[in-house]
Formats: structure tokens, sequence, C-alpha cells
């Protein structure tokens, strides 16, 4: 009986647990994301009806597709650096409320200048999921 009990304490605290205050303090790109749009080129890409998430903390991205990506976010110049393997794509991002932008450029380019999509970038804009 006292085993049930204990258990039942436990998976009560579990998921009756808070929010870490860090994934809801606003203009922090750490957080829990869901995707909105995002194109390639230049070229609005489709979404799709599935629930396309991303994880985000100080040092690494968990994307969608479960690929851990490391990351540099600077948080006075807003640029980040998105390391995949030998490759790191620079680029910029922006918090404004619950949506973020992010902007990088393609492979082997120069960091962008604005958030615009255009022929040599990625551009991500992503909501706040409720966690």
């Amino acid at each position: 009986m006292r085993a049930v009990t204990l258990l039942a304490m436990l998976c009560t605290s579990a998921t009756a647990a808070p929010v870490p205050k860090e994934l809801k303090k606003q203009g922090s790109i750490v957080g829990v994301w869901k995707i909105e749009s995002f194109s390639t080129g230049g070229v609005a890409n489709e979404v799709g009806n599935t629930e396309t998430e991303w994880t985000i903390d100080e040092n690494f991205a968990l994307t969608h597709n479960s690929i851990r990506t490391q990351l540099k976010i600077d948080t006075v110049t807003k640029e980040i650096d998105w390391c995949m393997g030998i490759s790191i794509l620079c680029g910029r991002y922006e918090v404004r409320g619950d949506r973020l932008t992010i902007c990088l450029s393609k492979k082997n380019l120069a960091r962008q200048t604005t958030l615009v999509p255009n022929p040599s970038n990625f551009v991500w804009v992503l909501r706040r999921a409720e966690k």
C-alpha cells in the first residue's frame, strides 16, 4: 500500500511540475517552438499538417527531425551560428512576443543583414509552444 501511495505522489508531482522560468522568459530564444512557416532560397515551403516542434536552449537546438544542432547565440547582436557537422551557417534571429524568426545564410555565404527571405538564405518563423 505504501508503494502505491508513493508512486501516486510521484506521478502527481511529476505531471504538475511548472514550466521552467527560462522557457517562459519573454524575448528569449530558449524554449519550445512550433514552425509556422519557412523558406529556402527565397521560396516558401509547405509546412504540412504535422506538428513540427523545436526545443532550443542556450547551446543546442533539437529540431523536429530529432537532429541535435550546436548553437552559438549572441543575445546582444542577435547573431546565431548553427553548427551542422563541420559546416557553420551564420545568421540572425529576432524574438517578438511569442514569435521567433531565424534567418541563416546558405553554406559558405556571409551572415545575412536582414531577416527577409532571399535566394541566399533559409528563414524560419516559429511560434512559442504552450508547455
